[in-house]
């Protein structure tokens, strides 16, 4: 089996594994805490986490020839790019902002292994070796950041309306605008520059191993 198939097939299980305990683990969780169905639902993806993870498990799954057809838009070489650039900054966010005082038990400790450090290591290097297309361009660093605008926007108005930030340091409520812009400055900057080595790296020649 090549490379680009053995990590795609990693890649698929990671994500399979990880978000059928991660979904109804913490729906359950919020449930439980007095959130309805719809609220626990929208809690989960206010997430950027469960964002990109579950993005970059629907990029695997129209990579088969079962979803091949009702997934083709996670196909596209943009939302592959996203995924790729989302879910890097998925664990380096959390390495540098979170992990000191995120301390997860029992099944906790699995997931957030695979989602944080896992999954963000496997699909860059399955996009590299077999997802890639050659058809991105510097054009497409913009239309990348619709999925992330989306997701802040989201998650902001969702803030407004019910106080709850999934992080701290997106908690404008409390930090006002000059304590989240930094960080949302820092995360957008990143974006671009894994955009620019995205679309870099898109241009090589496509080896088959």
């Amino acid at each position: 089996m090549s490379i680009g198939r053995t990590l795609f097939y990693a890649g698929l299980w990671v994500g399979i594994i990880a978000l059928t305990i991660r979904y109804p683990l913490h729906i359950h969780t919020q449930m439980s805490l007095g959130k309805s169905f719809p609220g626990a639902v929208a809690h989960m993806f206010s997430f950027f986490t469960l964002v990109m993870n579950t993005l970059v498990l629907l990029i695997y799954l129209a990579h088969l020839k079962l979803f091949g057809e009702k997934l083709h838009v996670f196909r596209k070489p943009v939302i592959k790019a996203t995924g790729v650039a989302g879910i890097l900054i998925v664990m380096i966010v959390y390495h540098l902002l979170l992990s000191a005082t995120h301390n997860p038990t029992g099944i906790n400790v699995l997931t957030n292994i695979l989602q944080h450090y896992i999954a963000p290591v496997i699909f860059p290097l399955w996009w590299y070796f077999e997802g890639r297309t050659q058809d991105m361009r510097w054009v497409n660093i913009l239309q990348m950041m619709i999925i992330p605008t989306l997701y802040l926007v989201f998650v902001f108005s969702r803030g407004a309306l019910i106080g709850e930030y999934p992080y701290g340091f997106l908690n404008i409520a409390e930090k006002g605008v000059s304590g989240v812009a930094p960080i949302l400055f820092g995360i957008i900057i990143l974006f671009v520059i894994f955009g620019a080595i995205i679309v870099l790296l898109d241009k090589r020649p496509i080896r088959n191993t």
